[in-house]
């Protein structure tokens, strides 16, 4: 009979497993100059301690089975997304200013393995615990944030790839540039990043239904919240929104469809543009998160100090419909 691990002895091994992991991989793509590993690595590391602490945890119950699955799903699912990206595309941008230094090249594989333990943490615990607990409301909707969340994911990045792949095979000189601001996206300017938080506040909720009685894990609630905060925190205020906010306020700030855009369209949670645009600034502001961080770049004549203007949310002239759907320019998504 399998002899169940302590969470704190599956903690341990998951930490110094993805310390390892990291580590060989980072030798490797730094010694080869190779950048395909670098997203992959990180994908699979997840997948890899959800599984070592399902078979750790020995119980097995129907919570730790489809959360677990869950994982593997997400993983595999983001995994051979960004695998195929850099594949296609050659290289990784992201590490051109970088990748021959060894430690700025090294901080990104320490940086993600710190990523991979705390936002795996819920399903570490949920699967060293002792005691099956009754699968209820919260389980449920923890699920439906998952499968929400998960789907709007994969809808953002397919109709992004999509769009850019007609704008590279265009010959018309108004496909030259632009960012997508159809579908999912004409409802939020990040939709990829908002399905992201989503799911793993979903996959919180339903593991954290069974920390307390009758397993009694001291801390595990705070310490899976960090989970989806942390993701939120990339996210929001580090190399998720702010970089590619800045990237398209520098390109296209100083035209008017783009601060249409801007002004009609929710920079997180998906609203539709004609309830947006007529929010007032506060809400806007502190309740849907369009942060004054995210006007850098901008020219400074586009803000007002008023609050009016872009900030406020006019139709302005040339706003983005179906026909004048080319907005920005980076090809793929800031990854984290």
């Amino acid at each position: 009979m399998a002899v169940a691990w302590t969470w704190s002895n599956i903690l341990w091994l998951s930490a110094l497993v993805t310390a390892t992991l990291q580590f060989l991989t980072f030798l490797v793509a730094y010694l080869l100059q190779f950048d395909k590993l670098t997203d992959i690595s990180g994908a699979s590391n997840f997948v890899l301690l959800g599984w070592l602490s399902y078979a750790l945890g020995a119980n097995h119950y129907r919570r730790q089975i489809i959360n677990t699955l869950l994982l593997t799903i997400w993983g595999v699912r983001l995994g051979s997304y960004l695998l195929l990206r850099v594949v296609r595309r050659g290289h990784d941008a992201r590490f051109d200013e970088m990748r021959a230094s060894f430690a700025r090249f090294g901080s990104f594989f320490v940086f993600q393995a710190f990523w991979v333990f705390l936002v795996t943490l819920p399903i570490l615990f949920c699967n060293a615990t002792r005691h099956d607990v009754h699968i209820g409301a919260q389980d449920y909707v923890g699920w439906i944030l998952w499968s929400v969340g998960f789907l709007v994911e994969i809808w953002a990045d397919q109709s992004k790839d999509a769009f850019n792949e007609q704008r590279r095979s265009s010959t018309s000189a108004s496909c030259s540039r632009g960012i997508i601001t159809t579908g999912c996206w004409s409802w939020s300017r990040h939709p990829n990043y908002w399905g992201e938080i989503t799911l793993w506040l979903g996959l919180f909720l339903s593991c954290s239904s069974s920390f307390d009685d009758p397993n009694n894990l001291p801390g595990a609630f705070l310490a899976g919240l960090l989970s989806p905060v942390f993701t939120f925190v990339i996210l929001m205020f580090l190399s998720g929104c702010p970089l590619a906010e800045r990237k398209y306020n520098e390109r296209h700030g100083s035209e008017a469809w783009y601060l249409a855009y801007r002004a009609q369209t929710s920079p997180l949670i998906p609203l539709p543009p004609y309830l947006y645009r007529s929010l007032p600034t506060w809400v806007k502001n502190y309740l849907l998160f369009d942060l004054e961080m995210y006007k850098n770049g901008l020219p400074p004549s586009t803000i007002e100090p008023t609050g009016k203007g872009e900030s406020e949310g006019e139709v302005l002239r040339g706003s983005p419909n179906k026909t004048t759907n080319l907005i920005g320019g980076a090809k793929g998504r800031p990854g984290v």
